[in-house]
């Protein structure tokens, strides 16, 4: 019993977090990407939230480019 309530616990779990989450976007061989800047402090508040745009030049698995 207890490990059916677990499993069901666990199910549910699952299904939340799979809810909030977002695929990740694929890009191509000559994509224009831009990458939001994640760095805070003083001084920055002025800054663009962006740093590129940056050309994909080789795109690697595990969904990481170059």
């Amino acid at each position: 019993e207890a490990r059916e309530k677990i499993a069901k616990v666990q199910g549910e779990n699952v299904k939340n977090f799979n809810k909030r989450r977002k695929t990740a976007l694929k890009y191509t061989d000559g994509d224009l990407v831009a990458i939001k800047r994640t760095q805070f402090g003083p001084g920055l508040k002025f800054r663009s939230k962006f740093l590129g745009p940056y050309r994909v030049v080789k795109v690697m698995r595990n969904d990481r480019y170059m």
